[in-house]
């Protein structure tokens, strides 16, 4: 592991010397994700270094499943004597002043162990012009039909077509560096989810109501233009790829399928008779000709610059965008070109050969681990679908915050490090610490077991049902504060379990918002916030709305060779060039 290597290495006298004399400044930001090794490493050279600086915010470290430990920023800030009033942040720059309450209100509560000053913040945002609504939104799904309350995805599809209504009656949004407000569009929407397979659920609804989702998946080879692309890369290799040819013809040449097979048939007719002893099928084709014309200039070159040659010169983007939904099409292609360098840097890390052949093969083995993510496809016209974890450090005007139904996450099963003492030892940060590993021999069948009862009421169990109660505050103080003017709160008959545990210190049973009032919980300077409460009825399965027609995007024809006048010509250089022709041809 590269940073026990690193740690291994501060401890030799000579590396810390020569580090002692050239490091000046050392800087750490997002410390709130330091795991103990991390740390250790950033102690030791903020002991070489001249000056450092430590830059986090505790509220946001969501990463524990990544070895991240928050009371390891804690225990420094202790060490230091605490934060001085200077470097606190003071104000939000971001969000309007009804969201600032509300998660002021909010989280001052939910982070208890945290300085109220150090939660609180200052809007520098008023509440905007007339055309912009309140900043706080609570969506309340009511099942318009008979019989019990219908499972997935009847939420996700609820979300979707109550945006496609608000979008419809054009809800003003002021963009980030902008003054005056404008009718939002789908890109400027983000809707939040706990996992990826919520993300793909939600995508789907939105496809289902009509809006596209920019969404990060799995399955780039399998779509349209990355098997145009393989093809022709395919083709180079190997003309007589029949398969390639194929999907040339299909994808490129625009030819039906029956014509495909019947030219085929053909073609193998007519060479079991031995009329095509040198012909090749389909070798009139313009596309099949252009790509033969390039081989010769392929012999020399990489597969990144083979990718960006047929590319350019047969300007498949252009046949690419035809298709429709450019953006995401368009963004995949810039998948396959990163992918082909991160091959050449990986070969070139190996010290091996890259080669056509072997690009195809390691894309081939990125598909086969489902490794082959699309590009999200964001736009102006695609609502943003990503999760909790993915959305820090982005912002959107309008965020949607669903997955509040879910359970606590508290498991005692697994890996874990235990810490055999409260205080952490920044002299010694990885000792005192033991890695305990507990298997669940009952698996799915473990509850109301004597072993599940007598773990519900150990120690185990409760630090780790305390530690995925501040871990799930930490997420949703992320998730809320990406909303720059609308924080909207789906819910329907089932309670909001995650937003009670936080604003109710870990009980979920206690529901925090009410379809039946504008009124919230939350109190800020001394006044309830108001929260406006819509509700929606729906019926139990949802139609398939039409997309809405996108204009397409216009790539110019490339305009290829052109004659152009000379002009300045030197008739000095122009003397010698001709006699130097005259002896060349002596």
């Amino acid at each position: 592991d590269m940073e026990v290597l690193v740690n291994r290495l501060l401890e030799s006298p000579a590396v810390s010397a020569v580090l002692a004399q050239e490091l000046d400044l050392l800087m750490v930001d997002e410390f709130q994700d330091t795991s103990p090794i991390q740390l250790e490493i950033f102690l030791k050279l903020s002991k070489l270094a001249k000056y450092s600086v430590w830059v986090g915010d505790p509220k946001q470290s969501i990463y524990g499943f990544r070895g991240a430990a928050p009371e390891l920023m804690q225990a420094i800030i202790r060490k230091v004597g605490g934060v001085k009033p200077d470097d606190i942040q003071e104000f939000s720059w971001r969000s309007r002043a009804g969201i600032v309450n509300a998660v002021n209100a909010i989280f001052t509560r939910a982070f208890p162990d945290i300085p109220a000053e150090q939660v609180a913040l200052k809007a520098k945002r008023t509440e905007g012009p007339p055309e912009l609504q309140s900043p706080l939104m609570h969506w309340h799904f009511r099942y318009d039909g008979e019989g019990r309350l219908p499972g997935r995805p009847w939420m996700e599809n609820c979300i979707a077509d109550a945006l496609r209504q608000v979008l419809e009656r054009r809800i003003h949004v002021i963009p980030k560096g902008a003054s005056t407000p404008r009718p939002a569009v789908p890109g400027d929407v983000a809707i939040l989810c706990r996992s990826n397979a919520e993300c793909q659920l939600v995508a789907e609804a939105l496809h289902r109501a009509g809006l596209r989702a920019a969404i990060s998946r799995s399955g780039l080879l399998a779509t349209a233009e990355a098997r145009l692309i393989l093809a022709c890369m395919k083709y180079i290799l190997n003309q007589y790829d029949s398969l390639s040819v194929a999907e040339i013809l299909l994808l490129a040449s625009g030819q039906d399928i029956e014509e495909i097979i019947e030219s085929r048939l053909d073609y193998l007719e007519e060479t079991d008779n031995g009329k095509n002893r040198n012909g090749q099928w389909a070798g009139d084709d313009a596309f099949i000709l252009a790509l033969d014309r390039l081989r010769e200039q392929t012999i020399e070159l990489s597969s990144a610059e083979i990718l960006n040659l047929l590319l350019e010169e047969l300007e498949l983007r252009r046949i690419i965008a035809s298709w429709g939904n450019q953006q995401q099409r368009l963004d995949n292609v810039e998948v396959m070109r990163k992918l082909a360098l991160q091959y050449e840097e990986a070969c070139n890390r190996l010290h091996s050969a890259a080669s056509l052949g072997g690009f195809l093969l390691w894309l081939a083995d990125l598909e086969n681990n489902d490794a082959d993510m699309q590009g999200s496809g964001e736009g102006p016209g695609a609502v943003n679908v990503l999760t909790y974890h993915k959305s820090k450090g982005l912002e959107w005007p309008i965020v949607i915050c669903h997955s509040l139904e879910g359970n606590l996450r508290a498991e005692v099963w697994g890996v874990d490090i235990i810490q055999e003492s409260e205080e952490v030892d920044l002299n010694n940060v990885l000792g005192n610490r033991w890695l305990r590993y507990w298997v669940n021999p009952y698996a799915d069948q473990i509850r109301n077991t004597y072993l599940d009862e007598q773990l519900s009421e150990s120690e185990p169990d409760r630090r780790a049902r305390e530690k995925a109660l501040q871990e799930e505050a930490r997420l949703l103080y992320v998730g809320i504060t990406r909303a720059r003017d609308y924080l909207i709160i789906p819910s329907r008959a089932r309670s909001t379990k995650w937003l009670n545990r936080v604003w109710n210190e870990g009980e979920e049973d206690h529901p925090t918002l009410s379809p039946d009032s504008h009124e919230s919980p939350w109190e800020w300077n001394g006044e309830y916030l108001r929260i406006e409460t819509e509700v929606f009825h729906f019926p139990r399965d949802f139609a398939q709305a039409e997309p809405r027609k996108e204009e397409i995007r216009f790539l110019a024809e490339r305009a290829g060779r052109q004659q152009y006048e000379l002009y300045d010509i030197d008739a000095a250089k122009e003397a010698f060039s001709e006699e130097m022709s005259a002896r060349i041809g002596d």
